[in-house]
């Protein structure tokens, strides 16, 4: 046997009991075919390939205990778990051999969101609905109250008109966002197919036909669910991460979010059965971002809903219990729902 043969023969193994996906992105595609027909099944076969890997067995490992560092850290720790709905792209346009490419960890090989990602889509959403733009110049301009919650969510940039100033890099830590490993594979085949071509590269000199051959290409797409989490003072970690959770819902992340990609909705993955907490400390507070809220704490977890979702049984109180939950002293059983480390409060048994 010739050494490039078994060279052949160590490749095909590695090819085919490869775990990391990122690794088999990167080098494993091996066949080009000066004919675009046989370039092309190529290419299939090796994509159907790739979104066949499974997560390897050290990466269940890993976000277990992501996940318990999570949790020690307590109040200051916010999470949200979404799942996708339909496909994620990210990472479409990196470097690659191929044409479609994915943003994938460099140690597991499984999709992750980086933290800029989650921070700039969240500051993106944050100036699309607190600040004007003027259509002139592009400069924008919020009002005091929003401009000071913008720089202590996202930080601020250097003042060149005071000497010392460094700028602000903000209040809260964006870590990156995990995908759970819960018995899905990460990795999909999506196809986008371009109709008209020579229209587009063109730039619309080329009109447009009914005559015109459609062009599949095949793609690598994100599913399954996100672990997402954001660190910092505790309640402008709950109101960021409570946006957060609506700007995934309804712009989406990644590529092709005008196409219905990149969309999440809450999931019931990590969500745990409706708990009780017996003997629970509750009060009314008010928090940055979130205005008058009801908070229940036991043993150390604390459960929060908005004051008015809780209209009819506050109504229903004593005296005495309503002067309790306005010192933050009022002891009832309650029952709450988990998402993550976050406990939404839903009822206060009578």
């Amino acid at each position: 046997m010739t050494e490039l043969q078994m060279r052949r023969d160590a490749y095909q193994v590695a090819y085919e009991t490869c775990q990391h996906a990122g690794l088999l992105l990167e080098r494993g595609f091996k066949t080009w075919h000066s004919e675009n027909t046989k370039h092309a099944d190529a290419k299939n076969k090796f994509y159907a390939q790739l979104t066949r890997q499974q997560p390897g067995n050290a990466y269940p490992l890993a976000f277990e205990r992501w996940l318990a560092i999570l949790q020690d850290a307590g109040e200051t720790s916010k999470t949200w778990v979404g799942d996708i709905d339909g496909r994620l792209y990210l990472g479409l346009g990196e470097a690659n051999p191929l044409e479609s490419a994915v943003t994938l960890h460099h140690t597991y090989g499984v999709p992750f969101i980086p933290g800029s990602a989650v921070k700039g889509v969240l500051r993106q959403a944050y100036l699309a609905d607190y600040a004007d733009v003027n259509e002139k110049t592009g400069n924008s301009s919020m009002a005091t109250d929003a401009r000071e919650t913008f720089h202590i969510l996202f930080g601020r940039e250097a003042d060149t008109d005071k000497r010392g100033d460094s700028g602000d890099a903000g209040y809260l830590v964006y870590n990156d966002a995990w995908w759970i490993p819960q018995g899905k594979k990460p990795l999909v085949e999506e196809v986008v197919t371009v109709h008209h071509a020579e229209y587009y590269v063109s730039q619309g000199q080329i009109a447009a036909t009914d005559f015109d051959s459609p062009n599949p290409n095949p793609q690598i797409a994100i599913q399954g669910s996100f672990l997402f989490s954001l660190e910092g003072a505790e309640d402008w970690a709950d109101f960021a991460i409570g946006l957060l959770a609506q700007t995934l819902a309804n712009r989406g992340l990644g590529a092709k979010t005008a196409s219905g990609y990149g969309f999440f909705r809450p999931s019931k993955s990590l969500i745990q059965e409706t708990l009780e907490w017996p003997a629970a400390i509750i009060g009314s507070y008010t928090r940055a971002g979130l205005g008058r809220v009801i908070e229940a704490v036991c043993q150390g977890k604390r459960a929060t809903c908005k004051y008015e979702e809780l209209n009819s049984f506050i109504a229903s109180l004593s005296k005495a219990d309503k002067k309790r939950l306005q010192s933050n002293t009022l002891k009832k059983t309650v029952k709450v729902k988990a998402n993550g480390n976050r406990y939404q409060l839903i009822q206060i048994v009578p």
